[in-house]
């Protein structure tokens, strides 16, 4: 009687198993890696790159903290200083390849989510779509996207960690620290860090995983009042600057 109940459940998306759909993303990940990877071989440096380039022999500490463009860019320019340290400016590949070690992260990062919430074909579908996004060609081939990047890859994984209601110490520890990256790589980590607020507040099993937004919250208003006032651009341009234009 059970078996022909079964039988006669209407199949949904989730319910579709796929054989190793798990492997079968991290194999799609790799291969756009080496593609993607390939058809940027050639490009070089580009536009804000070279202020973080010009720039870097005359960082000091306060210099790491400092917004670029109004975003907290730590981790960005650390990344960009160990870099230049390293292979310095001889090829862009390192650079790029970083960038999109982080692209390809975000994907398996997503397709994770997608999975758990909605099955593994739509899981699929979303992780090859974002891989080969084809209105992102500008930025996935622009390793200054490292910043941007990074954001949205620790972002879902701290999402990822805080996704269980029986989520553990170390669990809610990991979701703080990546998210405490995310907003130290950019800006974007601020839709995270907004996005999870919501969430979980409005989940009531979950609503305890709120602690581990407490130390990203703390440190990122610390930073702006110490350093993030300072790039922020003015909405209305003052009276003397309007002469400029008449």
């Amino acid at each position: 009687m059970e078996a022909r109940q079964d039988l006669e459940r209407p199949l949904t998306v989730a319910a579709v198993r796929i054989p190793r759909a798990g492997l079968l993303a991290l194999g799609a990940g790799f291969a756009a890696f080496g593609v993607l990877l390939f058809l940027g071989r050639n490009l070089i440096f580009f536009y804000d790159e070279w202020t973080l380039i010009t720039q870097s022999p005359r960082w000091t500490l306060v210099s790491f903290f400092q917004p670029h463009n109004e975003h907290w860019s730590t981790l960005l320019k650390l990344t960009y200083e160990a870099l230049l340290l390293t292979v310095g400016l001889r090829s862009y590949l390192p650079y790029l390849a970083l960038a999109l070690a982080l692209h390809v992260a975000s994907a398996l990062l997503v397709f994770v989510l997608v999975r758990r919430r909605a099955g593994e074909v739509p899981a699929l579908v979303a992780c090859v779509l974002i891989l080969l996004i084809g209105a992102g060609s500008e930025d996935l081939f622009w390793a200054f996207q490292i910043g941007f990047n990074g954001s949205i890859a620790f972002g879902l994984a701290a999402m990822v960690l805080l996704d269980r209601p029986d989520a553990s110490w170390r669990a809610l520890v990991g979701a703080s620290a990546a998210l405490l990256g995310s907003l130290m790589f950019s800006g974007v980590g601020l839709l995270f860090l907004v996005a999870l607020t919501v969430e979980l507040g409005l989940d009531r099993v979950r609503r305890r995983n709120l602690l581990a937004l407490a130390l990203p919250l703390v440190a990122y208003l610390a930073w702006f009042v110490a350093f993030g006032r300072s790039g922020l651009t003015p909405r209305f341009p003052s009276p003397s600057a309007w002469l400029t234009y008449v």
